[in-house]
């Protein structure tokens, strides 16, 4: 196992205001190669996640792992990874391939992964420290959905929702309920026509109780779109992305504010046509509240797989992928967006996924490659320490 911390002080830029922030990047962990493939994992493309109870971050990867098929595994504070899971290459009836960041619920993980199953169209599945792992749901079958993608969510009413990047009635992706306590997994919404196709990231739970999540293609202009769903199954979209060529288009995982409206990011749009920062309204009124890009390479394209982080009241944290990828802050009292930190050079590099607030109340993150000196790369788990709320 390689491990290697690297600390590097940081002035923060400012783009569109005098805004300014601080915070030092540490590497806490790289992956390490071992016979053409990482024994830990490679290309970790999901936010960590703590498990109620420890001081213990959970992450997945794709790739690597003494099967190839990616892993699971936890990390702490201090540096040290310790795997979890092997999962196995594509067709392995366990899973193959971990596709979101895992929920944790009542002692245990949940997750799903892209391929594997009886269909090897990907399975969901539960962790537990006791009883270890099980395959609880394999996708693919008839009009349910297959190649589940993201962010799994414990609703109110005690039910875990996801999406599917395909299948369904139409083949464009579905929203499922799993249904902890009978293992039930029923299809709540298949998305069809204008709907929006390839939803990636996962629902959230608006105040109001309903579902939101937006898909990364589809709709009026095929740019992706925002939806709105009941907990019964009534659907609304609400929005289609880029209608012209500087709105946001590819939208990435939502999140609620503290104010009450829906944030997110796209992959393009903007004058720069590098993303934006937008919000939108309980119903569906999106305003575009800054755009990437505008006096600094390094704030290009966020990251499609990562939601805004809202740290402190107002004050949002977010990854960047293009010329390497940032960390950057958005304030949404001034609408700037400043640079925390730029990937490249020595630094790992290209994050994808999102932020979190981990144990030390510090921001945790992973990149899906490493430092040029520990070629081949297959990645990074980093913090970024020393925020406070108004630098």
């Amino acid at each position: 196992m390689i491990m290697k911390k690297l600390s590097v002080s940081l002035l923060l830029l400012s783009v569109g205001s005098t805004a300014f922030a601080g915070g030092t990047f540490v590497t806490q962990y790289t992956f390490p190669a071992l016979s053409g493939a990482s024994s830990t994992g490679a290309y970790p493309e999901w936010e960590l996640v703590q498990r109620t109870g420890t001081t213990e971050l959970y992450g997945v990867a794709p790739k690597g792992g003494t099967l190839g098929g990616g892993t699971l595994y936890k990390t702490g504070t201090s540096g040290t990874l310790t795997v979890i899971r092997n999962f196995g290459a594509s067709g392995d009836i366990n899973g193959s391939r971990p596709n979101g960041p895992v929920l944790n619920y009542s002692g245990s993980l949940y997750g799903v992964t892209l391929l594997g199953g009886s269909n090897n169209a990907g399975v969901l599945y539960r962790w537990n420290p006791s009883t270890g792992y099980k395959r609880l749901y394999s996708f693919g079958t008839g009009t349910s959905g297959a190649s589940p993608s993201g962010q799994l969510l414990l609703a109110n009413d005690g039910n875990i929702y996801g999406v599917t990047t395909s299948g369904g009635a139409c083949g464009n992706g579905t929203v499922y309920r799993f249904v902890v306590s009978t293992g039930a997994v029923t299809n709540l919404h298949s998305f069809c026509g204008d709907e929006g196709v390839a939803p990636l990231t996962g629902v959230i739970q608006a105040t109001n109780g309903s579902l939101y999540g937006t898909a990364y293609n589809g709709g009026t202009f095929d740019r992706g779109t925002l939806y709105k769903l009941s907990l019964a199954g009534a659907f609304s979209r609400l929005h289609s992305f880029g209608s012209v060529e500087s709105a946001p288009r590819f939208p990435a995982r939502l999140t609620q504010g503290k104010n009450g409206l829906l944030y997110g990011a796209s992959w393009g749009g903007g004058f720069m046509g590098v993303g934006t920062i937008f919000s939108s309204t309980l119903t569906g009124s999106v305003t575009v509240q800054a755009e990437m890009g505008l006096g600094d390479s390094d704030l290009q394209n966020p990251s499609k797989n990562a939601a805004l982080l809202e740290k402190f009241t107002g004050v949002f944290y977010g990854v960047s992928y293009a010329n390497g990828g940032s960390v950057y802050q958005f304030r949404a009292s001034t609408k700037a967006v400043s640079l925390i930190h730029s990937f490249g050079g020595w630094s790992p590099g290209w994050p994808l996924a999102g932020l979190t607030v981990g144990p030390d109340g510090n921001l945790w993150g992973n990149t899906t490659d490493g430092e040029v000196i520990n070629f081949p790369r297959y990645g990074a788990i980093y913090d970024i320490e020393n925020l406070v709320a108004n630098p």
